[in-house]
């Protein structure tokens, strides 16, 4: 494995990026890489394909998780029963894990 810290060290200059980072100011350190950020995205496309997807899958989620609220009667709100009331909280936690079960592993994709 130690070809590998060799191959960073020649090609990104990695030593010497790192003293740098160290001298340079805070504000000169971000802004070198918000530089290398955004030319990373205009050199490869579909990062911003990607995330747009992400927020796309985040929205669609986010909306199927608030219609189900829409489905719970109106009673179930209104009731003091704290039966009724545990189990109604239980169905909305379970209901809420898997919508962020689904998001997250469509955004991991």
């Amino acid at each position: 494995m130690s070809f590998v810290a060799d191959e960073l060290a020649s090609d990104c200059k990695f030593r010497e990026a790192r003293s740098a980072a160290s001298a340079d100011s805070f504000w000169k350190r971000d802004a070198r890489l918000v530089r290398s950020a955004v030319s990373l995205i205009l050199e490869e496309k579909e990062i911003l394909v990607f995330s747009a997807l992400q927020w796309v899958a985040i929205g669609i989620m986010y909306y199927v998780w608030v219609q189900f609220l829409g489905w719970i009667p109106p009673e179930v709100w209104e009731s003091d029963d704290d039966l009724a009331e545990l189990g109604i909280n239980l169905v909305f936690l379970a209901w809420s894990f898997a919508c962020a079960r689904h998001t997250a592993f469509c955004a991991g994709l």
